[in-house]
């Protein structure tokens, strides 16, 4: 009838604890069954961006083009471009997820991403990672552009750039004997073990805020 009201009664039969609890462990098997299901697939997906971020990070696009650095580091386009695939993919191959299930109170459990060994030994360790020249002297080319710094590597030299050389961007020039001649990597590129363009495409702030929200998406099963 018109003007008439209803009334509903909800009757809550638990407490907020008890309900809280059952939220929790609703949660939680879901957060843990998400790990067991998805695992796999999150670890693969994050490989993979971490492969385009080394490979598209500026000092290895720089070292793919016809640049100074590539005239610098003595680098044939060809030897660029396969050992910047195999710096990234060296890279990707290292990426470990561990995790520990969350309880009923949806506590305890964590998730760990590890990534490149800080000693770069899967990388530096590689033949692709230095040359030998005409004369027999090995270039430790990759050593120098991410440990070296600003580092003076060789001394009476300095490079001439232009379309000459192996790289056909430059040649080492100079008797060894000084004259104010010196040969350091530029320091745009230049990186030291705590801070090289590895580190820097797998740590910056967009890219660890990229991480954490794919991992919560995971978590939440999407």
């Amino acid at each position: 009838m018109a003007g008439e009201r209803f009334r509903l009664t909800i009757k809550l039969t638990e407490t907020d604890a008890q309900i809280e609890t059952k939220i929790l462990k609703s949660l939680s098997k879901k957060v843990n069954k998400n790990l067991k299901k998805r695992g796999a697939a999150a670890m693969e997906s994050l490989r993979e961006d971490f492969r385009k971020w080394v490979y598209d990070c500026p000092a290895l696009v720089e070292l793919r083009s016809a640049s100074k650095l590539r005239g610098d580091l003595g680098l044939t386009s060809t030897r660029a471009a396969s050992a910047s695939d195999a710096i990234a993919s060296a890279v990707a191959q290292t990426l470990k997820i561990g995790y520990k299930q969350w309880d009923k109170k949806l506590t305890g459990g964590y998730l760990t991403i590890n990534i490149q060994p800080s000693s770069f030994s899967n990388v530096l360790g590689q033949s692709w990672a230095g040359y030998n020249t005409e004369k027999g002297e090995n270039i430790p080319w990759l050593s120098w552009l991410l440990t070296r710094g600003d580092d003076v590597i060789i001394t009476g030299y300095e490079v001439e750039y232009g379309n000459f050389g192996r790289s056909g961007q430059g040649r080492m020039t100079g008797d060894g004997t000084g004259g104010g001649m010196a040969f350091r990597v530029n320091s745009r590129f230049s990186g030291t073990t705590d801070r090289n363009f590895i580190t820097e495409a797998l740590t910056s702030r967009d890219r660890i805020k990229i991480i954490r929200d794919r991992l919560v998406r995971f978590l939440n099963g999407k």
